[in-house]
C-alpha cells in the first residue's frame, strides 16, 4: 500500500503542481468538478458526504465573509453573505435557530425598523445577546454580539479581586488580630492573588463564550444555502410556467364562428 497523504499535503501538492505547470508555460485548464465527482473524491478521502454537500452549496450559492472581535465589554461575530432569499425569509430562519438556542421566542425580543431587524435576549446571569440583520447592496450582514463584562478583564480582575479580598478578611476576622501594617500587607497579598486569578479566569471564559457565539453564527449561516438552492428551483419553475401562454376561451370561440362563416359562404 502506498503512502497516505494528509489533507494539508494534498493541498500543498496541488498548489505546487499548478505552480510548476504555470512556470512551464502550459495552459492550466479550469474545467472543474461536478457535485458527484466532488462527493466521490471526498468519499475516497474519508470525508462525510453530507459535509461535502453543505460546503459545496455554500460556495455555489453565496460567498461568506467572516469576522470576529473582542472589546473590553463585548464579543461579536459578523457574517456578510450574498443571498437571493427575501430578507424576511432569512430573518425567520435566524429567529427559528435563536429560539432553539435560547429556549423559545418568549425569551427573546425582536424589533424591526426600516434599516435593520434586531433581536435581543438577557440571560438570568445578566449576559445580553443581540442579533441584527441588515440587507444592503453589498450583501446581507448578520451580526451577533454579547455583553460579557462591565470592563476589561484587567479592570474586572482588580475590581472583583478587591471585593473578594475584603470579604475574605471580614469573614476570617483578622482585623482585630493584626496591626495596621499587617492588615495592609495581607490585604495587598490577597488582592494581588485574587485579582490575577479572576483576570485569567475572565479571559478563558470570554474565549469560550466567543467560540460558542462563533459556532452559533456558523450554524445559522450553514442552514441558508439549502433553502437558497430550493428557492432557485422554485424560481426556475415559475419562470417556465410564465413562458407557457394559455389562450383565452374567446379566442377558440372566435375560431368556431369563423369556421361557421366560411361554411355559409361555401
Amino acid at each position: 500500500m502506498g503512502k497516505v497523504f494528509t489533507e494539508e499535503e494534498v493541498k500543498e501538492i496541488i498548489r505546487k503542481a499548478a505552480e510548476m505547470q504555470k512556470k512551464s508555460g502550459s495552459e492550466v485548464h479550469e474545467q472543474g468538478l461536478t457535485m458527484n465527482e466532488l462527493m466521490e473524491i471526498g468519499k475516497d478521502s474519508g470525508l462525510d458526504v453530507d459535509f461535502i454537500k453543505t460546503a459545496a452549496l455554500e460556495y455555489e450559492n453565496k460567498k461568506i465573509t467572516r469576522h470576529s472581535g473582542i472589546t473590553d465589554t463585548h464579543i461579536f461575530e459578523e457574517r456578510t453573505f450574498d443571498s437571493e432569499l427575501p430578507e424576511i425569509t432569512i430573518w425567520e430562519d435566524v429567529l427559528s435557530e435563536l429560539g432553539h438556542q435560547f429556549g423559545g421566542s418568549a425569551f427573546g425580543m425582536a424589533k424591526e425598523s426600516k434599516d435593520q431587524r434586531k433581536w435581543s435576549h438577557t440571560s438570568i446571569s445578566g449576559i445580553e445577546t443581540t442579533v441584527s440583520l441588515i440587507k444592503r447592496d453589498t450583501g446581507t450582514k448578520l451580526k451577533l454580539s454579547q455583553r460579557v463584562g462591565l470592563g476589561s478583564p484587567l479592570t474586572e480582575g482588580i475590581m472583583y479581586g478587591g471585593g473578594l479580598t475584603f470579604l475574605i478578611m471580614m469573614i476570617t476576622g483578622v482585623f482585630s488580630d493584626l496591626s495596621i501594617q499587617g492588615i495592609i500587607a495581607l490585604s495587598a497579598g490577597l488582592w494581588s492573588i485574587s485579582s490575577l486569578l479572576i483576570y485569567q479566569l475572565d479571559i478563558a471564559w470570554r474565549k469560550r463564550k466567543l467560540k460558542n457565539l462563533k459556532d452559533l453564527a456558523n450554524k445559522i449561516i450553514d442552514q441558508l444555502p439549502k433553502k437558497l438552492s430550493s428557492s432557485k428551483k422554485k424560481e426556475k419553475v415559475n419562470e417556465n410556467l410564465s413562458e407557457i401562454e394559455i389562450e383565452p376561451e374567446d379566442v377558440y370561440q372566435n375560431n368556431d364562428n369563423l369556421n361557421n362563416d366560411l361554411r355559409e359562404k361555401e
